[in-house]
Parts: structure tokens; C-alpha cells; sequence
């Protein structure tokens, strides 16, 4: 790449990222929001998330606009393990309740009937 494209490339990926954590930061506020109202787990879960994501992409605006050094890179190191460990722990506890298909009564060979499809 010449060096005017490397430096237009680097001020797009500043600006998608910069929207991004905009559009995470609003996310993020209307979660927790309805947190309030409505105290819930999974709430907590993608609250986090999309905090971290919001920090995370803001450091990688900031990062990519001023060039990444220690400050920036830990940031978006420390929010983006953040965002690794609640997707893993919302995906090791959805696993955990799910139960399996209610089976047909028992003796019984043929299909349910269904509704819907008359």
C-alpha cells in the first residue's frame, strides 16, 4: 500500500471502530436500563458485554488515530479478554439448562398431530 492509502485505511478503521463503540455504548445503556426494571442474569451477561465491546472498540479508534502503544493495546487487551471470558461463561451456562426433546407418549408410533398444518 502507498503511504497516503495506509493513512486513509488507518482513519476508516478509526471511524468504524469509533461507531461501533458508539453504537455498543448506547447498547450498553439501554441494558442497563432495563436492568432496573427487570433484574435478570442473562441482562447482567450481555450488560457486561457490550460495555467491554463499547471500551474495546473505543480503544481500537484511539489506538489506530495516535498509533497503538502500552496504554492502548492494554486497554483493548483487558476489554477484549473481558468480552472472551462472559462469552465463554454465558455459552458454558446456556449448555448446562438445556434439556432434551419431551419424547413421544409411550407405545405410540404415530406422528403427533399437528394444528397448524390442516
Amino acid at each position: 500500500m502507498s503511504g497516503s492509502m495506509g493513512a486513509t485505511m488507518e482513519v476508516l478503521v478509526a471511524l468504524l471502530a469509533f461507531a461501533g463503540a458508539v453504537l455498543a455504548g448506547i447498547t450498553t445503556g439501554v441494558l442497563v436500563g432495563r436492568l432496573r426494571d427487570e433484574p435478570a442474569g442473562w441482562l447482567i451477561a450481555w450488560s457486561i458485554a457490550t460495555g467491554a465491546l463499547a471500551l474495546s472498540l473505543g480503544a481500537i479508534a484511539v489506538g489506530h488515530l495516535t498509533g497503538f502503544g502500552p496504554v492502548t493495546f492494554r486497554a483493548y487487551q483487558i476489554t477484549g479478554s473481558l468480552l472472551a471470558r462472559s462469552g465463554w461463561r454465558s455459552a458454558s451456562s446456556s449448555s448446562s439448562r438445556r434439556r432434551a426433546a419431551p419424547a413421544s407418549p409411550a407405545g405410540s408410533s404415530a406422528p403427533r398431530s399437528r394444528s397448524w398444518a390442516r
